[in-house]
């Protein structure tokens, strides 16, 4: 009755009796046909496989479109499923590699402003992503802005620590680089 419905639902216009190409069963299990279906996590899956083995503007468009493809956390409704968690954070953390590739990769180019978006989304969704605060730092300060600078990097330390651990000498060597910036230190 059930897979009747299933059935009816996914292919109105079926006629009775005939076989369906959405629902196949074998033995007592139900299955869809998943050729049949247009999935974004598998868009997502390619494109992320075309921007490991791509290379130069090839690379840089599958990691744009890794980017964009990323909907946010699977499952997103079902928050507290263990069987999706580990799926959920391996898609989390392949997103925020091809974020901060192309970060890096925008950064290279010398588009500021867009690598810049992408530290920042960075920084927000990982909290320990050193790494972005560095790409914060450097962005704003190729956009002559010494006061975001200088608030990112005082932020960088204060995050850290809430995680408990310190910034590196790297991060802390930036500091030398923001004008301005006053005799406080971050470490």
């Amino acid at each position: 009755m059930a897979l009747s419905q299933l059935r009816r639902v996914l292919e109105p216009n079926r006629t009775p009796r005939r076989a369906s190409s959405l629902v196949v069963t074998v033995g007592p299990t139900v299955l869809l046909a998943r050729d049949r279906f247009d999935v974004d996590l598998d868009h997502f899956r390619h494109a992320l496989a075309r921007a490991s083995s791509s290379q130069g503007t090839a690379r840089r468009a599958a990691l744009a479109e890794v980017v964009r493809l990323y909907a946010g956390d699977l499952f997103a409704d079902h928050p507290f499923e263990e069987w999706v968690q580990r799926h959920r954070d391996r898609l989390g953390r392949q997103y925020l590699e091809a974020l901060t590739l192309l970060a890096e990769v925008e950064e290279a180019a010398g588009e500021y402003q867009s690598a810049l978006l992408r530290w920042q989304e960075i920084a927000d969704r990982d909290l320990g992503a050193e790494h972005a605060y560095r790409g914060l730092l450097r962005t704003y300060l190729a956009l002559g802005r010494g006061a975001d600078a200088l608030r990112a990097f005082e932020a960088c330390p204060r995050t850290l620590a809430d995680l408990g651990a310190a910034p590196s000498p790297e991060t802390l060597s930036l500091r030398d680089h923001i004008p301005q910036a006053g005799p406080e230190s971050c470490g």
